[in-house]
């Protein structure tokens, strides 16, 4: 900084503004968060439908609301695969919000999911614009998906059937 820079002294009006131009950027930002949240919250609730689940984010230190039908929870009152389910419903509605589709590789924590988390994972999945590849151990996967199945021998895996 040049000599002229460190000898400023900041005034009260330096100051008032400053304050000023950080409020207004803050309810900037806050407009732009607000309105992604809105459009999310909507793709979200589109797609929770099968989970008879809906989300909203409130702007006080809960950020997140679940209702099922008329009851009202936090997300850590979630069983673990109801966790796993909404995880993967707000990753692929920030997908969606971008616009984008496509083929999806979902791995981690679907074996959590009980038989009918397991459905109504596909039912979601069948409603939106993704080629979704689901990696599980679960043998009762039933209707709606082609299902792959593969056995290990010899440390490599093979396709028994298609």
């Amino acid at each position: 900084a040049s000599e002229k820079t460190q000898q400023y002294t900041y005034t009260s009006l330096d100051v008032y503004r400053y304050n000023e131009a950080i409020k207004k950027l803050d309810d900037f930002h806050l407009y732009y968060i607000n309105n992604w949240l809105e459009g999310l919250e909507y793709i979200i609730n589109n797609s929770l439908e099968p989970l008879n689940l809906q989300v909203s984010f409130v702007q006080d230190k809960r950020f997140l609301v679940l209702k099922d039908g008329e009851k009202e929870f936090s997300y850590g009152q979630l069983s673990s695969g109801q966790k796993t389910c909404l995880n993967i419903v707000f990753k692929l509605a920030s997908l969606l919000y971008k616009g984008l589709d496509g083929i999806v590789i979902i791995d981690e924590g679907i074996d959590s999911l009980d038989t009918t988390n397991i459905q109504r994972l596909i039912e979601i999945f069948n409603s939106l614009p993704f080629q979704v590849f689901l990696i599980s151990q679960h043998e009762q996967i039933e209707h709606g998906v082609q299902v792959f199945k593969f056995k290990r021998h010899n440390n490599t895996s093979m396709l028994v059937t298609l």
